[in-house]
C-alpha cells in the first residue's frame, strides 16, 4: 500500500502538465501512487501522461470515455486509490518537494484523518491577462490566502468550527482513505464550487484536523483556467447551488441539529448576476427560507452584517413575498458593505 494516493484530474493541460507531474514524481516521499484521470482531453495531455508512465510505474492513467468534469474525475480517482491517505493536485499546479512527506508525517504522528495546509502560493500569469479580468478580485483573493496562512496556527484545530473559515480547496488537505470510504465522501456532480461541498461533508465528521505550514502548494491563476471562467460567470451563484446541496445533506443526516456550523455567508448573495438579477434574488430568498430555523437557533455564529442581511431578507419575505428584494436594494446593501474575499463580519 502506498502512503499517499495523489489524484490529478487532467483535461487539456499540455502546457502545464509536465511541471505538475515532475513536481509529483520528485517528492522526497517516494512511496506514493499518482492517479491521473484523463477526462477526454483533446490536446496532447494523454501522450504526455503515457510518456511519463513509461518511466515511472507509480503513475496510473485512467481514461474516461465521456467528459464528466473535475468532480467526476476526482471521484473516479478516489474509487481507484489504494493509498493510506489521499491528496489532490490540479493539473496546472505544483508542490514543494517535501510537501507530501511533511503532510504524511503530520498525519501519522498525530493519528488524524485530515491534515490541512494553509500555505498556498498563488502565481499570476500577468502577460496572459485580458481586459476582462477583474484584477481587483484576484488581488483580494491573494490577500485572503495570506490572511488565512498568517492567522491559522500550526497544530490542532476544531474542524466543525472552521468549516466556513478555512479556504475550500481540497488540494490543501490530505485525507485518510479509510475515513473517506467510511463517510462516503464524494464531490458533487454538475456544479462548480465542488470543494466547498467536499469540505462541508468531510470536516463535519471529524472533531479536529491538524494544521501544518512548513511547506507550500503552488497554484496558478490564468485567464484560460476553469477558476477564471467561474469567476467571470459568477462563482457566487455556484456557491448558492452547492450550499443547497450541503444543507440537504446535513438535513438528511441530522447534522445541522447536532453541530454549530454556519450555513451561509452573505457575499455569495451580493453580486452582479449576468443570468438575470431577479431570478437570482428569488433563489437566494428561497434558500434563506429553507435555512431560517437553523440560523435563528445559532445567531451567535454570524457576524453583524450577516445577521442584518438575513433579518432584512426574512422580514421582506414575510411582508411582501416576491417583491421586497429588488436589484436596487441588493446594490445598496452591497455598496454599503464593501464585501471582499476575506469574509464579512
Amino acid at each position: 500500500m502506498a502512503k499517499i494516493s495523489v489524484i490529478i484530474p487532467v483535461y487539456n493541460a499540455e502546457k502545464y502538465l509536465p511541471r505538475c507531474l515532475d513536481s509529483a514524481i520528485n517528492q522526497t516521499l517516494q512511496d506514493i501512487e499518482i492517479i491521473c484521470v484523463n477526462d477526454c482531453s483533446s490536446d496532447n495531455s494523454l501522450s504526455i501522461l503515457e510518456e511519463y508512465a513509461k518511466s515511472d510505474s507509480r503513475i496510473k492513467i485512467i481514461n474516461r470515455e465521456k467528459n464528466g468534469g473535475i468532480s467526476v474525475a476526482r471521484n473516479t480517482g478516489m474509487k481507484n486509490a489504494t493509498g493510506e491517505y489521499v491528496g489532490f493536485m490540479d493539473n496546472d499546479d505544483w508542490i514543494d518537494n517535501d510537501y507530501l512527506e511533511k503532510m504524511y508525517k503530520a498525519a501519522v504522528e498525530n493519528d488524524v484523518d485530515i491534515v490541512h495546509n494553509p500555505n498556498v502560493v498563488i502565481h499570476f500569469l500577468k502577460s496572459d491577462i485580458t481586459q476582462d479580468l477583474n484584477k481587483h478580485s484576484f488581488e483580494m483573493d491573494l490577500e485572503h490566502y495570506q490572511k488565512l496562512s498568517d492567522s491559522t496556527n500550526e497544530g490542532w484545530l476544531d474542524a466543525r468550527e472552521n468549516i466556513s473559515k478555512l479556504s475550500w480547496n481540497c488540494w490543501q488537505n490530505i485525507y485518510k482513505k479509510a475515513f473517506l470510504d467510511e463517510v462516503g465522501a464524494e464531490f458533487p456532480q454538475g456544479c462548480f464550487s465542488e470543494d466547498v461541498y467536499f469540505q462541508y461533508v468531510t470536516f463535519v465528521f471529524v472533531p479536529q484536523i491538524f494544521v501544518i505550514k512548513n511547506t507550500a502548494y503552488h497554484h496558478d491563476r490564468r485567464p484560460d483556467s476553469t477558476t477564471f471562467a467561474v469567476l467571470k460567470n459568477n462563482s457566487f451563484e455556484h456557491n448558492l447551488k452547492v450550499m443547497n446541496k450541503v444543507f440537504d445533506f446535513y438535513k438528511a443526516n441530522d447534522l445541522y441539529n447536532r453541530y454549530n456550523i454556519k450555513m451561509f455567508w452573505i457575499d455569495f448573495a451580493l453580486t452582479e448576476n449576468p443570468s438575470g438579477q431577479r431570478d437570482y434574488i428569488e433563489r437566494v430568498k428561497m434558500y434563506f427560507q429553507k435555512i431560517e430555523d437553523c440560523v435563528q437557533n445559532r445567531r451567535y455564529l454570524y457576524g453583524i452584517t450577516e445577521l442584518e442581511f438575513f433579518d432584512d431578507l426574512m422580514t421582506g419575505v414575510t411582508k411582501s413575498p416576491g417583491a421586497y428584494y429588488t436589484k436596487k436594494l441588493f446594490e445598496e446593501f452591497r455598496n454599503k458593505h464593501k464585501l471582499n474575499k476575506a469574509g464579512v463580519q
